[in-house]
């Protein structure tokens, strides 16, 4: 063997004998990397064989494997598989199978590279994950020819997303006063992949809900069956590990049960009618309003449970506010009233047994009526006088009336109504004071 080149010559004179193989162990050092005074760096020895005579072709490896994505194009290069001919002869490929898998690769007749015949599917269970197959050579004119295997191993690749057994998934009856924690509904989805590609993470998108690694679903807050119509409707996603992950979606469909456990609300909390002083038996003064959001029907009364308050009354179950129909007296500037609206509980089974009470305050404001008219009580000492040389101005007399009317039916103005028998206005009055002066 050459030092230098790893050339390898027959030396001597002897005949080879035909058929005979000679067996020969080589290797190569570095000339610079010692290790110490006698040693070198080297590679392990290997088997050189050589044949006194013919030989068949030999490959350039005992073996040949390769691992391709199962997204690998058709007809894309997979591996070169190379054999030497000792004749120097030309040399045809073929390609064999052993077991599954026909057809999916060939090779290049004179290249010697093996290609993709068809798509490959990982989660197709017809198609082995591994493929096992037989590349022979032979020398042209000669016959000989030689085998070696090779292995193409499919690796999975992310192209499947997480589907879920069900596209809507339904619960019904549920308490709507179900506890935290409690289980309504367990999904499930499946991922063609292997591997990360198939692990699966569930999320829910409604914060009353939480979901484990199972597609368990459990309560996360408390459930309220007067709103969204009594029915909880949002996604449920179950996303894998791949890289990039992919996603499956399926409608979550929560029905929940009804139950008493709302207060009636009144429309307003404080109502402020108005009722005139001089009304009679029978007359309206409002009408209170309150809704119960569990659908029960509403009873109202006064405080207590009465139907009538002093002069006023209410209908049970409309909410008008009436005075009664007897002898009316309203002395006050304004009366309050303490009402009550109590469910019925029809909403469900067994919401009798549980009824609710709120409350709300009527003011009712006594508005006066103008009927009565001022008068002068002191109109019987009145005697005025005034010196003939008295200036323009001068003061006469000071006038007073009082109206027991309320506001501005009883507030009072002065005027003089007429002075007989003189041509001009001798006196003027103040229209608020009362206070009488010469004009002249």
């Amino acid at each position: 063997v050459d030092e230098k080149s790893g050339v390898v010559r027959t030396r001597g004179s002897d005949m080879f004998q035909l058929d005979m193989e000679y067996v020969l162990y080589v290797k190569a050092e570095d000339q610079n990397g010692r290790i110490d005074d006698k040693h070198f760096q080297s590679t392990a020895e290997e088997r050189l064989s050589i044949v006194g005579g013919k030989r068949p072709p030999q490959f350039y490896l005992p073996k040949y494997e390769k691992t391709i994505l199962e997204n690998c194009i058709k007809d894309s290069d997979i591996i070169s598989v190379k054999a030497k001919s000792f004749a120097e002869r030309e040399i045809r490929y073929t390609l064999k199978a052993k077991g599954q898998g026909a057809g999916t690769f060939n090779i290049g007749p004179s290249s010697g590279i093996v290609k993709l015949a068809k798509e490959l599917d990982f989660e197709d269970v017809r198609q082995p994950h591994i493929y096992q197959l037989v590349v022979t050579a032979t020398e042209d004119s000669g016959g000989f020819s030689t085998s070696v295997d090779l292995t193409i191993k499919v690796k999975d690749v992310n192209d499947n997303a997480p589907m879920f057994d069900l596209p809507d998934y339904q619960a019904h009856n549920i308490d709507e006063d179900i506890a935290i924690g409690n289980t309504v509904l367990k999904v499930k989805a499946r991922d063609a992949d292997v591997g990360t590609n198939a692990e699966i993470i569930y999320a829910v998108h409604d914060d009353h809900f939480r979901i484990d690694n199972k597609g368990v679903i459990r309560i996360r807050k408390t459930l309220d069956a007067d709103d969204n119509n009594a029915n909880y409707m949002f996604d449920v996603t179950a996303k894998d590990r791949g890289d990039p992950p992919r996603e499956g979606t399926a409608k979550i469909r929560i029905y929940t049960k009804n139950k008493n456990d709302e207060e009636p609300k009144f429309s307003q909390q404080v109502y402020t009618p108005n009722v005139d002083e001089n009304a009679g038996p029978n007359t309206l003064v409002t009408t209170v309003v309150a809704s119960d959001k569990d659908g029960d029907k509403v009873e109202f009364g006064f405080v207590g449970g009465a139907s009538k308050s002093g002069q006023f009354v209410i209908e049970k179950m409309t909410g008008v506010i009436r005075l009664h129909n007897g002898p009316i007296t309203l002395e006050k500037d304004k009366y309050e009233l303490n009402v009550t609206a109590v469910d019925d509980g029809s909403c469900c089974p067994g919401g009798s047994r549980k009824r609710h009470t709120s409350t709300a305050v009527v003011v009712v404001f006594i508005t006066d009526v103008n009927d009565n008219k001022p008068i002068f009580e002191e109109c019987s000492s009145y005697h005025a006088k005034v010196e003939e040389s008295a200036p323009n101005g001068s003061p006469v007399i000071t006038v007073h009336a009082s109206d027991v009317d309320k506001g501005v039916n009883g507030q009072v103005r002065y005027s003089i109504v007429q002075q007989p028998h003189q041509k001009g206005a001798k006196f003027s009055v103040n229209p608020e004071t009362g206070e009488v002066t010469t004009n002249k």
